[in-house]
């Protein structure tokens, strides 16, 4: 259970300060990556601020790195992510606003492209809480969250309006710049 200091500092999302607890698990991969856990790289948060990198065989530098983030960079990561509107994103929406968007000109007249290709790669994301409690101030409820997008560029190019998918691509972009920082610390295993 957090602590009455936790939750004045936090107060909407609370995890337990545990070894065990997942926060955070962060997979990304290209279209040719099998989606495999032995081979998809990933990174995972633990509650006491573990933070757990592991890179695949095909790798450069393959194998599990392993850094402690202090709670307070944890609490900071989460409330980066809630400010992107990742604890709130809703993939049917967007995609209900992408249809309702397709075929219209873009702001500025111009057409919007019919199809963009891209690497086809794919980010996801889980999260989980013990507790959050949206800015709209709904009660607080366990909380967990998946959010799975493939073509994420794509989608941005063609849809550059939609404010959501600008917030997943800078929450990944986030998640990605501190999976490159805890590749970079201690090496643990070589898988």
């Amino acid at each position: 259970m957090p602590s009455l200091a936790l939750a004045e500092e936090q107060p909407g999302i609370f995890y337990p300060f545990d070894f065990e607890f997942v926060v955070l698990e962060y997979w990304a991969w290209g279209s040719i990556t099998p989606q495999d856990d032995l081979l998809t790289p990933r990174l995972r948060i633990y509650g006491d601020g573990r933070s757990v990198s592991y890179r695949p065989d095909y790798f450069q530098r393959p194998g599990s790195f392993e850094m402690v983030l202090a709670r307070k960079e944890v609490d900071q990561l989460l409330q980066e992510l809630e400010g992107y509107g990742l604890l709130e994103f809703d993939s049917q929406e967007v995609r209900r606003q992408m249809m309702a968007l397709h075929g219209s000109p873009l702001a500025d007249g111009s057409p919007r492209p019919r199809m963009i290709v891209t690497d086809a790669g794919r980010q996801e994301v889980h999260i989980n809480l013990e507790h959050y409690s949206p800015p709209d101030g709904e009660t607080p409820t366990d909380f967990q969250l998946m959010v799975d997008w493939g073509d994420l560029r794509g989608s941005i190019h063609n849809f550059p309006e939609i404010e959501a998918l600008k917030g997943l691509q800078s929450s990944f972009d986030l998640l990605h710049d501190l999976a490159e920082r805890v590749d970079s610390s201690v090496f643990v295993d070589q898988q």
